[in-house]
């Protein structure tokens, strides 16, 4: 699974390298959600590379949907880019717009306020494609009221977003090779003598230089493990074996809030304790749950405390979990999300907001309060499924964690090269790598997006952690670094949009009744 899920799983057991084809239940034995995912990981992995194998890397039918127009007048600047209906396919992932259906870049059904579009500077239309997790606390059809509506399953959505990549954006890492593209795409809309429709084919190695630049910030790694104990030398003493600790199996989700390539230091100010240099430092949370514990949000007011940069949020929810071990509790870390700005972060589009603490918890009312800011606000009734999320991070003692939490955002400091305690001996460690960008290009650390997300399976029978291991000449195993298990994003050209509002198609097309 390489999207959102932040679903009640027990794991993730799909790996392409396996090269299973099928999952064979027998009779007899116990039945796990793994198996079933895994049988529709393995069916979707089959479709998506036969798709791939006969369409490229993208491409549509003719006639092919997702053809971009802009809306200008004359030589005026373009206001918006309409879309046509139809299908297309990127990594053999179905993107559909609707027959009927009116899209735009500034009126799509799954991007919420998209950045204006640069005036005066020519840029390259594309979709950013992945997969998307819903529970019935967004999708409420998906309850059966036959049996009191419980959450039987949940599901996974396409989204695609147009955006575009302006030749003027610089982040630092746009090398020689994206700027040739850009020249030779400009060559190609100098050619036409009017304002018509001019087709044009990226070869597959030039667009994988701009996906990989798109990419760059999902370069970072993690490692996990089970806290090694110290080994005694006293004869008499018998030296406590490592273990998880926990009393019960859990999937571990380490996710990146804040993201970016600013790596907090590990420095403290002399004078406060607290650490010093956290502007713009990546931060991380955690859930023991893999982030499936969320309450759906009736209402929410936010009432400014005098004197405090904090502030007071009341919020109403529509119930407190089945149990207590799924509840809330005084101190928890949650976040608020609703439909737009989970799918503005998933996107990359901004950054998470701030994580709130829970101060207060009524289960009379359903009334939990909350101290931080948000920036989220709930219309009523609420029609955008707002939510509060629960995270399990909570500051380290020094002795059984050493976890530092950023007073700004709530999250956990991000450190390269330690082992991080999360709590009942799961240790995590962010190696201090370096990311190729283009040729001889590099970047000192490994960079993040807001997203990024590791999965680490607790298991109480073994009293350890499933994690990749690689083994050294001598057979020593040690945890092997591992790049994030989502989200995956996928990238297709659809159009160069160039001056005096020249239009270069970039999609491609078969015709599948060809002979």
């Amino acid at each position: 699974m390489q999207g959102e899920y932040r679903g009640d799983f027990t794991r993730d057991t799909f790996y392409p390298a396996n090269h299973f084809c099928r999952v064979l239940m027998q009779q007899g034995r116990v039945q796990l959600d793994a198996d079933w995912n895994e049988q529709a990981a393995i069916l979707l992995y089959y479709l998506r590379s036969l798709a791939g194998d006969l369409i490229g890397q993208h491409g549509g039918p003719v006639p092919a949907g997702f053809a971009v127009t802009p809306v200008a007048s004359g030589t005026q600047p373009i206001s918006d880019l309409n879309l046509s209906p139809g299908h297309y396919y990127v990594d053999g992932i179905l993107c559909e717009l609707d027959s009927g259906t009116t899209a735009s870049y500034h009126q799509q059904p799954a991007f919420p306020n998209p950045p204006a579009i640069p005036p005066g500077t020519d840029a390259i239309v594309y979709l950013d494609i992945w997969e998307r997790h819903l529970t019935s606390a967004q999708q409420d059809q998906i309850r059966e009221v036959a049996l009191g509506g419980p959450d039987t399953a949940s599901r996974a959505q396409i989204v695609w977003q147009l955006k575009l990549l302006a030749s003027s954006q610089d982040s630092g890492f746009k090398g020689a090779s994206i700027g040739n593209l850009f020249q030779t795409l400009q060559q190609q809309a100098d050619t036409a003598q009017t304002d018509t429709r001019q087709k044009y084919n990226i070869a597959d190695g030039s667009w994988r230089v701009v996906t990989d630049y798109l990419q760059t910030t999902s370069g970072g790694q993690m490692a996990a493990r089970v806290q090694p104990q110290n080994t005694s030398t006293n004869p008499c003493v018998i030296s406590p074996q490592s273990a998880y600790r926990g009393t019960e199996n859990q999937l571990y989700r380490v996710e990146i809030h804040t993201g970016g390539n600013t790596v907090w230091s590990g420095k403290t100010d002399s004078s406060t304790g607290k650490p010093a240099d956290t502007q713009n430092a990546v931060t991380f949370k955690f859930s023991r749950e893999n982030g499936s514990v969320v309450f759906p949000i009736l209402q929410l007011g936010t009432t400014p405390r005098s004197g405090t940069v904090a502030a007071q949020t009341t919020v109403v929810l529509a119930n407190l979990g089945p149990d207590r071990r799924l509840s809330l509790n005084v101190n928890d870390w949650v976040e608020i999300l609703d439909d737009d700005s989970d799918l503005a972060v998933s996107g990359q589009s901004q950054a998470p907001g701030s994580l709130l603490q829970v101060q207060a918890v009524d289960p009379a009312t359903m009334t939990v309060t909350l101290v931080g800011t948000t920036a989220v606000t709930v219309d009523q009734p609420p029609t955008k499924h707002p939510l509060l999320r629960r995270w399990d991070q909570q500051p380290g003692d020094g002795k059984t964690s050493n976890l530092i939490l950023d007073s700004a955002t709530g999250a956990v400091l991000l450190q390269t090269g330690a082992w991080l305690t999360l709590e009942d001996g799961i240790q995590i460690q962010f190696p201090a790598t370096q990311r190729k960008i283009e040729e001889g290009q590099t970047h000192p650390v490994a960079l993040y997006r807001p997203g990024d997300y590791w999965l680490i399976p607790a298991r109480v029978a073994t009293g350890g952690i499933e994690w990749p291991q690689t083994t050294d000449r001598q057979g020593n195993q040690t945890p092997a670094a591992q790049p994030p298990h989502g989200i995956e994003h996928h990238y297709a050209p659809l159009a160069y949009l160039g001056i005096n509002n020249r239009v270069v198609d970039l999609r491609r097309t078969y015709d599948p009744l060809a002979k």
